[in-house]
């Protein structure tokens, strides 16, 4: 067959590509027009081997095709079921909604699991807690024996033939490895795994300490290896004795120290906002005085001085800048050399700074100003003038009065005269509650024919006393009776 092909192709000295027929070698352009040219003008004996070849490639191109074709349409069904399923799950999740399955509650079996554990944490640390206050207590035998039989006495410990490894690291005992006993349990370790606390952090633990005296970052704990078996050569005179623990006692203990530094250390944020709240407490004490005084200036009245005023306002405004340095500290508070200060905390301090802001913003805004010298003493006069007005007023109706009495006389009902020894007895009833007492008043200012003139001269004399005393509250009580008493004068 490969010599008939070659007698029959002329050697070209190109290479032909396409659809060519392989016994004339003509380019036919389609699969299907070689194939009919083939069979057309090709259909001999001869040539038999060399058509069974050609047929047998082109039932491979055909087949080759075919499954070319089904691989597409596989990947196309692929890629669309998917859309199509999550669709269909996401309407069933909005329209039917998914039913709970079987749920269990725990809860309860939780919290009876933790009261337990906390219990017996508890109980544990009360019993180290008071062996180790006997144990690192003032009166302790010098005498190593003697030092070690009291350490019995107060726990018992465990026989040395009883215990054949270590409790925490699992090892066996020889004689490079010895026993060592914890005084606070009793029980038996190698050196390698004992802690050795000091006396002085002992006693620490077993009293109550202040927040000023805890140090959080200071190790209670030391670490010892090669010591011997007595106590006394656990430490040097410097650092002092310390008790050999074992590891579940230490841990037992750390966790009762840091229940002690949560319940006693404050936070610096903690403290700078008590600061705070101190500081907004003494201005809202101060606030209402002021705004009273400044008032009362600003009417003519000369029940405050201007002085007063102006003190009462600076330390008002003292306040306010306290307050704001304050917030300044709290939001530019650092934390401890390599603690991340957490978004909440940051939060907060956020929160505390514009809380502090808006106070000082709102208060004062509220804050009446205080009119100057100038002011107030024109202000003064004007008040002076219409008080005078007022008198000439009331003058004037008191003569209209007393005219019209005279053409008309009634008979007036008896005012019982009110001596000066019963004012001023009035006005010390009044007065005593605040703990301050008014002092005599002069009897030439109070002599007058009418008791309701003498009894107003009298609080009158009160008033002044309470003035020079700077007695306001009494002042205002005094000029309300002295009020009254004139308009009970004004209707006789």
């Amino acid at each position: 067959m490969a010599r008939a092909l070659r007698q029959q192709s002329p050697q070209s000295p190109l290479d032909r590509e396409g659809f060519l027929c392989p016994m004339c070698l003509q380019d036919l352009g389609s699969a299907a027009s070689l194939a009919n040219h083939f069979d057309n003008a090709h259909n001999s004996t001869e040539s038999t081997d060399v058509i069974d070849q050609v047929k047998g490639f082109f039932g491979k191109a055909k087949k080759f095709f075919a499954l070319e074709d089904e691989a597409n349409t596989e990947v196309t069904t692929f890629r669309a079921e998917p859309v199509t399923t999550v669709e269909a799950a996401s309407s069933i999740e909005f329209f039917e909604p998914q039913c709970l399955g079987k749920t269990r509650n725990l809860t309860d079996g939780f919290k009876s699991m933790r009261d337990s554990k906390v219990d017996q944490t508890v109980i544990e640390c009360n019993k180290l807690v008071i062996r180790l206050s006997k144990l690192s207590a003032d009166d302790l035998p010098e005498d190593n024996s003697k030092r070690k039989a009291f350490e019995q006495s107060v726990v018992r410990w465990a026989e040395d033939g009883s215990v054949k490894v270590c409790s925490t690291c699992g090892k066996g005992f020889n004689i490079a490895r010895r026993r060592h006993h914890c005084r606070l349990c009793g029980g038996i370790m190698c050196d390698k795994c004992s802690e050795f606390l000091p006396l002085s952090q002992a006693k620490r633990l077993t009293t109550t300490v202040t927040s000023s005296e805890l140090t959080v970052s200071q190790p209670v704990f030391l670490k010892r290896s090669g010591s011997n078996s007595s106590l006394s050569s656990l430490g040097s005179k410097e650092e002092g004795l310390a008790l050999r623990l074992c590891a579940n006692c230490r841990k037992l203990l750390e966790l009762h120290r840091s229940k002690q530094e949560q319940r006693h250390f404050v936070p610096p944020i903690a403290e700078l906002y008590q600061k705070l709240q101190g500081f907004r407490s003494e201005s809202e004490k101060l606030t209402p005085q002021y705004i009273k005084m400044a008032f009362s200036l600003g009417s003519g009245e000369t029940t405050y001085s201007l002085d007063q005023a102006s003190t009462s306002r600076q330390q008002i405004a003292r306040l306010y800048n306290n307050i704001e340095s304050i917030s300044k500290k709290i939001i530019n508070l650092q934390g401890e050399e390599g603690e991340v200060v957490s978004q909440t905390a940051v939060k907060l301090r956020l929160h505390i700074r514009a809380y502090a802001i808006s106070y000082i913003q709102d208060c004062s805004a509220t804050l009446p100003p205080l009119p100057d010298e100038k002011k107030f003493a024109q202000l003064v006069r004007e008040r002076e003038e219409e008080r005078k007005r007022r008198v000439q007023i009331q003058l004037q109706d008191s003569q209209e009065r007393a005219r019209q009495q005279q053409q008309l006389p009634i008979k007036k009902k008896a005012v019982p005269a009110v001596s000066h020894s019963d004012s001023s007895r009035l006005g010390q009833q009044k007065a005593a509650p605040s703990g301050w007492l008014p002092g005599d008043v002069d009897s030439q200012q109070v002599m007058d024919d009418d008791p309701l003139v003498q009894q107003m001269n009298i609080i009158r004399g009160y008033l002044k006393q309470a003035k020079q005393a700077e007695k306001y509250d009494e002042v205002e009580m005094l000029e309300e009776n002295l009020r009254q008493l004139k308009i009970q004068f004004q209707q006789q």
